[in-house]
């Protein structure tokens, strides 16, 4: 549960329900990013984590094309990521899911968040799979899609330059050529 102040009475804490994390890599890819239960709040393109969602950085995060992203792990109930060396990526254990937003800041008309993916994968019996969600254009559910897809984008970069480009949404075949030893960014 989260408790959050009333706008019309200050002194008045209001509780509201939040609905646990969703995740079981038996069933998944689910149908729509909704249904994970990932993020709260009233507006899901917020990105505000859920509890349990671990936020993380890598010390070398790629480029793409201006994006902003958010990441996060997700690890069932009593296990962990093993740490073998320097020259090798953690060792995670099936059930570990790890998810990563792509969206722009200040996206033209309005100058407001517009999220275009949320790339999942998760392992499950030692292999890793792949699961990528395509925001609508309403910002309020993301799609199942595996194919790939190019969004139209006109955006306010931090030098106060507005560019417009076609923002590319990948295909499961390139997703695991970037990932196919498990390393993931």
């Amino acid at each position: 549960m989260a408790c959050s102040k009333d706008d019309n009475d200050p002194d008045m804490e209001v509780i509201m329900q939040v609905e646990p994390l969703n995740i079981d890599v038996n069933l998944m890819p689910y149908p729509t990013l909704s249904e994970y239960n990932l993020y709260t709040g009233p507006n899901m393109a917020d990105l505000i984590p859920n509890e349990g969602l671990l936020l993380y950085e890598p010390i070398t995060p790629l480029f793409t094309d201006y994006a902003k992203k958010t990441r996060y792990v997700w690890m069932p109930d009593s296990v962990s990521a093993n740490y073998e060396s320097d020259f090798s990526t953690l060792n995670f254990p099936d059930g570990a899911v790890l998810i990563k937003n792509f969206y722009y800041e200040n996206s033209l008309p309005s100058n407001e968040r517009r999220v275009m993916e949320t790339r999942m994968i998760f392992k499950r019996d030692g292999e890793w799979n792949f699961a990528d969600y395509i925001w609508n254009d309403e910002q309020t559910e993301a799609f199942f899609n595996l194919e790939g897809a190019t969004k139209p984008i006109e955006v306010v970069i931090e030098s106060g330059e507005t560019i417009s480009f076609d923002y590319k949404v990948p295909p499961k075949t390139q997703s695991f050529t970037c990932h196919k030893i498990g390393g993931v960014a």
